[in-house]
Protein backbone atom coordinates (compact mmCIF):
# COMPACT_ATOMS: atom_id res chain seq x y z
CA UNK A 1 0.00 0.00 0.00
CA UNK A 2 1.22 3.27 -1.14
CA UNK A 3 0.66 6.43 1.47
CA UNK A 4 2.13 10.00 0.36
CA UNK A 5 0.99 13.18 2.28
CA UNK A 6 2.05 17.19 2.78
CA UNK A 7 4.59 16.31 6.25
CA UNK A 8 3.10 19.98 7.52
CA UNK A 9 -0.51 18.65 8.19
CA UNK A 10 0.51 15.70 10.36
CA UNK A 11 -0.43 15.31 13.94
CA UNK A 12 3.31 15.66 15.44
CA UNK A 13 3.44 12.22 16.75
CA UNK A 14 2.48 10.75 13.24
CA UNK A 15 4.79 13.12 11.29
CA UNK A 16 7.63 11.63 13.84
CA UNK A 17 6.91 8.47 13.12
CA UNK A 18 8.78 8.66 10.08
CA UNK A 19 6.09 6.32 8.13
CA UNK A 20 5.00 8.44 5.21
CA UNK A 21 7.48 10.31 3.11
CA UNK A 22 6.55 13.87 2.52
CA UNK A 23 6.08 15.31 -1.05
CA UNK A 24 3.41 18.27 -1.66
CA UNK A 25 2.77 15.87 -4.59
CA UNK A 26 0.46 13.69 -2.62
CA UNK A 27 -2.75 14.71 -4.43
CA UNK A 28 -1.74 14.53 -7.31
CA UNK A 29 -0.05 10.76 -7.20
CA UNK A 30 -3.60 10.00 -5.92
CA UNK A 31 -5.23 11.46 -8.85
CA UNK A 32 -2.93 9.36 -11.17
CA UNK A 33 -3.72 6.16 -8.86
CA UNK A 34 0.14 6.35 -7.92
CA UNK A 35 -0.68 6.23 -4.79
CA UNK A 36 -3.51 4.20 -2.80
CA UNK A 37 -4.18 7.63 -0.71
CA UNK A 38 -2.86 10.50 0.84
CA UNK A 39 -2.81 13.25 3.76
CA UNK A 40 -3.51 16.41 1.97
CA UNK A 41 -5.58 19.76 2.89
CA UNK A 42 -8.85 19.40 3.32
CA UNK A 43 -9.60 22.59 0.58
CA UNK A 44 -7.54 21.09 -1.85
CA UNK A 45 -9.17 17.51 -1.49
CA UNK A 46 -12.76 19.48 -2.83
CA UNK A 47 -10.94 20.77 -5.16
CA UNK A 48 -9.75 17.97 -7.03
CA UNK A 49 -13.05 15.65 -8.63
CA UNK A 50 -10.49 12.39 -8.95
CA UNK A 51 -10.30 11.52 -5.61
CA UNK A 52 -12.15 11.74 -2.32
CA UNK A 53 -12.45 12.21 1.19
CA UNK A 54 -11.99 9.13 3.34
CA UNK A 55 -11.76 11.30 6.20
CA UNK A 56 -10.54 14.19 8.26
CA UNK A 57 -8.43 14.61 11.48
CA UNK A 58 -10.30 15.98 14.30
CA UNK A 59 -9.18 19.84 14.80
CA UNK A 60 -7.69 19.28 18.18
CA UNK A 61 -5.35 17.07 17.00
CA UNK A 62 -3.06 19.73 14.86
CA UNK A 63 -2.36 23.26 15.60
CA UNK A 64 -4.73 25.62 13.13
CA UNK A 65 -3.26 25.74 9.83
CA UNK A 66 -3.00 29.73 9.23
CA UNK A 67 -2.03 31.31 6.08
CA UNK A 68 -0.46 35.10 6.39
CA UNK A 69 -1.44 38.36 4.86
CA UNK A 70 1.31 40.80 4.15
CA UNK A 71 2.17 43.35 1.96
CA UNK A 72 5.55 43.48 1.09
CA UNK A 73 8.01 45.84 1.84
CA UNK A 74 9.40 47.66 -1.12
CA UNK A 75 6.05 46.73 -2.86
CA UNK A 76 3.29 48.95 -0.60
CA UNK A 77 1.60 51.11 -2.99
CA UNK A 78 -2.23 51.67 -4.42
CA UNK A 79 -2.56 47.98 -5.87
CA UNK A 80 -1.31 46.04 -3.43
CA UNK A 81 -3.30 47.90 -0.66
CA UNK A 82 -6.46 47.46 -3.12
CA UNK A 83 -5.86 43.36 -2.92
CA UNK A 84 -4.59 43.65 0.26
CA UNK A 85 -7.78 45.48 1.47
CA UNK A 86 -10.08 43.17 -0.97
CA UNK A 87 -8.70 39.82 0.61
CA UNK A 88 -10.00 41.21 4.25
CA UNK A 89 -13.32 42.68 2.83
CA UNK A 90 -16.72 40.79 2.98
CA UNK A 91 -16.85 39.39 -0.30
CA UNK A 92 -13.54 37.91 -0.33
CA UNK A 93 -14.55 35.96 2.71
CA UNK A 94 -17.44 34.72 1.01
CA UNK A 95 -15.25 33.10 -1.65
CA UNK A 96 -13.03 31.71 0.89
CA UNK A 97 -15.65 30.03 2.53
CA UNK A 98 -17.45 28.70 -0.52
CA UNK A 99 -14.03 27.20 -1.08
CA UNK A 100 -13.93 25.57 2.48
CA UNK A 101 -11.63 27.93 4.15
CA UNK A 102 -12.16 29.32 7.71
CA UNK A 103 -11.60 32.99 7.93
CA UNK A 104 -11.20 35.01 11.19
Amino acid sequence: MSALMDGQLLPPDLAQASLWPPGPDALLLVEKKEASFGIVYKTDARANNAVRVLGTFPEDSHPPILYGLAVIRNRDNAAARRFYNFLKSPNAKKIFHRFGFLTP
